[in-house]
């Protein structure tokens, strides 16, 4: 009896499965092949549910808070009830069957109380299970598709559609209550959205090419008459899984919210605001990749790191609009901390600064070991679009490996690079056990195909200069990649037409000819080197023989010319 009168609770649990397939399958088609004639529901879930178990697909399985299901009743409720009960239920069945066989005033009228406390129970239920979706770009852009539909609105450029879905994202992040797909939390997986590069919106476009939903031209995409189509619960996931995902979130109350702001500021949106949104993704990237990479199974190399410094990457910006903007590039095995003072000083005497965190630096040498020079390079150029939406031309100042990705964007010819000053740039190594470094990481790659086998010799020791900032272990992938961005970068340099700056100490421990290759390789007359007393390699960061001052003098060299052309219209 005790136990009777303890309160029930009803915990709503909610699955999201991502992503859904409609392709055949093994089971759908054998299903097919052998057992003709079967209902369309059945085939249906052979499709849907065989996808799920053989293919990629994530399930978020979330437990909400527990619902209470007690109800105060009122009192002339309460007296029907246990005299009712007392009288006529002896099982559940008697319970459940009151509501078709009620007949007396009496009975009809519990039937309807218990109807109507049923539906409330219903709805508190269903609400807090909708409320634990997980919610994926997939979601989001099919919100959106039915958003459009229902404004009568049946084709909309593609980058409309791509800005709309990066602005409701980011607004999503913001929004507490919102349990999002880790794929809308990692910038690594969303970060070209807003230029259509994404793997997960490819993915979803292909299911609406495979429905028959919508169709590409080179600019726009076209809603077809499919989607306005009427489904039965059986066949509407293969034939429309557009409605799927957004009836999905239909009930998100923050969906709807986002989506409108994301609607209504996307044409008129500026570049600065932009560029603000782009640069807390870097600031989540380094958050997300420094977490990841604390998973015990990276904590041996990891312990032996002596860093203490924030890799974080960081943006200075003066309260008024200027014209030059520095972007600050850091070298290998660094973070943007190595930059960072010399950085602050620039920004307090008016300059607009970011410092960029190249991709896999500043938080474990496992994030490096997964990282290619493309991706330190894309790291550079993304450093730069930020920065150019804020100021009308940008210096690139870059500090060895750092001076070597700054010569490489310099190479590309963008509109607002107006200088580049490479300090310590590398094209080629003292190091003699470089030139093993091919072989090595070849041995590693072998090793990496055979079943349950590690790298030889993933890792090798550093014995860095500034071990507060610097990877005490280097991936030995990381340094094949070095080796390989010098030989690209021996190719590009005879593209760079801007003014150039190359400063090297005199003993560099690390490059020590490299200054001497990159002056000679550069074309044009507007270069210049720089020699300084030193037989350090951190000149930048330490400030040795006036370091600094040379960049800071190039950096307004860099303005004035700048200035003169457009005054003269050049």
């Amino acid at each position: 009896m005790s136990r009777a009168i303890e309160p029930t609770l009803i915990v709503p649990s909610t699955i999201t499965f991502y992503p859904i397939r409609i392709q055949d399958n093994i089971i759908s088609r054998a299903a097919d092949l052998f057992a003709r004639g079967l209902p369309q529901q059945f085939l249906e879930e052979m499709k849907i549910e065989g996808n799920l178990l053989l293919r990629d697909t994530d399930m978020d399985i979330r437990l909400g808070d527990p619902l209470e299901l007690q109800k105060k009743w009122h009192w002339w409720e309460t007296i029907l009830l246990n005299r009712y009960f007392t009288k006529n239920i002896w099982s559940l069945d008697d319970l459940f069957g009151l509501r078709d066989q009620a007949e007396s005033f009496t009975e009809k009228m519990l039937a309807r109380c218990i109807s109507t406390e049923s539906l409330r129970i219903r709805d508190a239920y269903m609400h807090a299970m909708y409320e634990g979706i997980t919610v994926n770009l997939s979601h989001l852009a099919s919100h959106l598709i039915i958003t459009l539909i229902g404004k009568g609105q049946m084709e909309i450029s593609r980058e409309l559609f791509h800005k709309t879905l990066y602005l409701a994202l980011k607004n999503l992040q913001a929004t507490p209550g919102v349990h999002l797909h880790r794929s809308l939390l990692w910038p690594d997986r969303y970060r070209l959205l807003m230029d259509g590069i994404s793997f997960e919106m490819e993915r979803f476009f292909k299911t609406c090419n495979d429905a028959g939903l919508v169709e590409h031209t080179p600019t726009s995409y076209l809603f077809l008459d499919k989607l306005c189509e009427e489904y039965g619960f059986d066949e509407v996931r293969l034939e429309n899984p557009v409605l799927v995902y957004a009836n999905e979130v239909e009930p998100l109350a923050q969906v709807h919210a986002t989506m409108d702001a994301a609607l209504k500021s996307a044409a008129t949106i500026s570049e600065a605001e932009i560029g603000s949104l782009l640069f807390d993704d870097e600031l989540r990237a380094h958050q997300w990749n420094q977490k990841y990479f604390t998973a015990p199974r990276f904590s041996k190399i990891n312990e032996q790191e002596t860093a203490t410094k924030t890799g974080e990457p960081y943006l200075f910006l003066p309260q008024r609009h200027v014209k030059t903007g520095i972007l600050m590039v850091h070298g290998f095995l660094a973070s943007p901390a190595e930059l960072h003072d010399f950085g602050k000083s620039l920004g307090t005497t008016g300059y607009a600064v970011l410092g960029v965190r190249l991709a896999g630096h500043g938080t474990s040498p496992w994030d490096l070991k997964e990282r290619d020079w493309q991706d330190w390079l894309n790291s550079v150029r993304r450093g730069y679009r930020i920065l150019s939406a804020f100021v009308d031309q940008v210096v690139v100042v870059g500090f060895s490996t750092g001076g070597a990705l700054s010569l490489m964007l310099a190479a590309e010819g963008l509109e607002k690079v107006s200088g580049v000053a490479a300090v310590c740039a590398p094209l080629s190594f003292r190091d003699r056990n470089m030139i093993l470094v091919p072989l090595v990481h070849g041995l590693n790659k072998l090793a990496s195909w055979l079943p349950s086998f590690d790298d030889v010799i993933p890792f090798r020791e550093n014995d860095s200069e500034h071990p507060d900032i610097n990877y005490h272990s280097i991936p030995v992938h990381a340094l094949y990649q070095l080796r390989e961005l010098t030989d690209v970068l021996k190719q590009r340099l005879p593209r760079v037409e801007i003014p150039v700056l190359i400063v090297q100490g005199d003993e560099d421990p690390i490059v020590p000819d490299s200054a001497i290759k990159i002056i000679d390789t550069l074309p044009g007359r507007d270069k210049a080197l720089q020699w300084i007393s030193s037989h350090r390699h951190g000149i930048l960061n330490e400030n040795i023989g006036g370091a600094q001052h040379l960049v800071r003098t190039f950096i307004q060299q860099c303005e004035a010319e700048a200035d003169c052309s457009r005054e003269t219209g050049s």
